[in-house]
């Protein structure tokens, strides 16, 4: 069974690119720059991949958790299958990271996850199975039900809300789906790719200015085309630029100077960079830009925990919540909700992270076992008690 529903939702059709209603999908309309904008010209601008390539990677390596309260307290529930689904292996054919960087990808760009899901005889999850969200449309019934749709081959299927775990975004304009970013950044972005383009065309000419060349005599429509494709194929060319430019007849090579316009392409690259990591909530300096003025911080644990609070704190909350609504039956619930750890994101250098444990043993809220376990250590052996 699992074999049949993996290639169901792989399966593959050719599509046209020209066709209008995919162009309107993916936001391929022109923007004011000129540049039309889709999903895959979109995660070609390095600030758009370094953004959701962290924040992706990121919650992908984080640990998702099945807990049971026990009455104060509360307990790994590590016999329930739901328990491995989400940290081990959510379907036979996709590893946990590999399956979670998808879902929050498709979230980050396109403003919804989708994962199909397969339950057991007692009505438990057994796998999650990532749908691209291309391929889902959501309708709501009369009854205020969710349905979803979702088309492969030209055939639809219609899956219940039961058996659909759907992420929403933020942002939404009728309450169950997310927006794209694609769509509702398309000018930013399309800002992005025409400076991409613009610095891409600059240096294809060798960042070399143009100039103007002037000829005393006044020259025939023939003249002109010769000098100036004489001109362009000795020095304009690949390999021949920066040659010395020898002229006749009296003309002068008179230079133009650097524009205003070019001499603002740093600055303007810079200004793009930091609108999409705005975008994404990411702090610039985590995806390597160089941006004035931008916050920096003490030490690396403090820029973590920032990190963690205001850029991915929203989205693991919605992830958990999702899960939660989706994958564990109302009956469990008062007992079962799932919860991300991380511990690895805020850790720490061996100094400080040594010192936070000193602080824990003495306060009384960690045992030397409990710290142990944080660090991947082994138990220490059970003393045996001397006799005589």
């Amino acid at each position: 069974m699992f074999a049949r529903v993996w290639g169901w939702l792989t399966e593959r059709r050719a599509v046209s690119y020209a066709d209008p209603a995919l162009q309107y999908l993916y936001g391929a309309s022109r923007t004011s720059s000129g540049e039309p904008v889709s999903l895959e010209r979109a995660v070609g601008l390095t600030a758009t991949w370094a953004c959701v390539n962290l924040i992706a990677g990121s919650i992908a390596s984080m640990p998702l958790l099945l807990y049971r309260r026990v009455d104060e307290e509360r307990e790994r529930a590590v016999e329930h299958p739901l328990f491995d689904v989400l940290k081990v292996r959510p379907n036979p054919v996709q590893s946990v990271v590999a399956f979670w960087e998808a879902m929050v990808t498709a979230l980050l760009l396109r403003g919804n996850g989708y994962a199909m899901l397969t339950r057991d005889d007692d009505s438990r999850v057994r796998a999650l199975w990532y749908v691209n969200p291309d391929r889902v449309s959501v309708d709501v019934t009369k009854t205020g039900r969710l349905r979803y749709k979702v088309t492969t081959g030209g055939s639809a299927q219609t899956v219940d809300a039961a058996n659909m775990l759907h992420i929403p975004g933020p942002m939404s304009d009728d309450g169950y789906t997310g927006r794209s970013v694609i769509g509702t950044f398309r000018e930013t972005l399309g800002l992005g790719l025409a400076l991409e383009r613009y610095g891409a065309e600059f240096f294809a000419n060798a960042a070399t200015p143009t100039g103007v060349l002037s000829h005393p005599a006044k020259l025939s429509d023939k003249a002109h085309e010769n000098l100036q494709k004489s001109v362009e194929e000795s020095h304009a060319r690949r390999g021949r630029r920066h040659r010395m430019l020898v002229i006749e007849e009296g003309a002068k090579w008179e230079p133009m100077g650097m524009s205003h316009e070019d001499s603002q392409f740093v600055e303007s690259k810079r200004f793009t960079t930091e609108e999409i990591a705005r975008v994404f909530g990411v702090p610039p300096s985590m995806i390597g830009a160089d941006i004035k003025g931008s916050m920096t911080y003490a030490n690396a644990e403090t820029r973590a925990l920032d990190y963690l609070k205001f850029c991915l704190g929203p989205w693991l909350a919605r992830i958990e919540s999702a899960v939660n609504f989706a994958c564990i039956s109302p009956l469990e619930r008062r007992q079962l909700y799932v919860e991300y750890l991380p511990d690895a994101l805020l850790a720490t250098d061996t100094a400080g992270r040594y010192a936070a444990y000193r602080t824990a043993l003495d306060a009384g809220f960690l045992t030397l076992g409990e710290v142990r376990r944080k660090e991947n250590l082994p138990a220490l052996p059970e003393r045996v008690p001397a006799i005589g």
